[in-house]
């Protein structure tokens, strides 16, 4: 039917219905990044469950990457590492000072969690250890070199507003990103 020939109470409900679509806005999501759009286990099951705590970055990340903000993107996946490194950090249990006096793994910059859990490992490396342990430590040290590497190539750049970035650089630390969480999310698992 023609618009015109609805009721004239229609035609008001279509009148009200078309003017508040005049007024909104429409997003096209491109095609192969969809995908990224309002999912809420872009890094799997394991991941959700265990750093609840990322979940709102995370998803966040997803929807920069499939609405084309690619630094809005790596800002997110940032701040999800974060939280990958500073949980690193509690079950390592390091204890962080700051002008002597103890300080929060939350309030830490990035530099000095690293460090602090470097020290850690190297300390507990001095122990006497079976070879799981040894492995283990191993692993944690590769991770926090994960950390580093994220921190010297995206971290810093896009929160000291160095650069944008564009799709490929965003999907490159969208996977470093995630292997990262995955890589973290077994060993925290094995250590409950």
């Amino acid at each position: 039917r023609d618009l015109h020939s609805f009721p004239t109470r229609r035609s008001s409900d279509l009148t009200t219905f078309h003017f508040l679509l005049q007024k909104s806005k429409f997003a096209y999501l491109p095609a192969p990044d969809g995908k990224y759009f309002e999912n809420d286990k872009l890094f799997g099951e394991d991941v959700f469950e265990v750093f609840e705590e990322a979940r709102q970055d995370l998803k966040d990340a997803g929807n920069c990457l499939a609405s084309v903000l690619y630094t809005a993107c790596v800002f997110h996946l940032m701040r999800v590492s974060e939280f990958g490194l500073r949980r690193l950090a509690a079950k390592l249990k390091v204890k962080l000072f700051d002008k002597g006096k103890p300080q929060r793994v939350e309030d830490a910059t990035w530099d000095k969690i690293i460090d602090g859990v470097h020290s850690k490992i190297k300390a507990a490396r001095q122990l006497s250890a079976g070879p799981k342990k040894q492995a283990q430590l191993t692993r944690f040290s590769e991770a926090v070199d994960h950390c580093t590497f994220m921190k010297d190539i995206w971290r810093n750049s896009v929160s000291h507003t160095r650069k944008p970035y564009i799709r490929d650089e965003a999907l490159a630390a969208f996977n470093r990103v995630s292997d990262f969480m995955k890589f973290l999310t077994g060993d925290l698992k094995e250590m409950k």
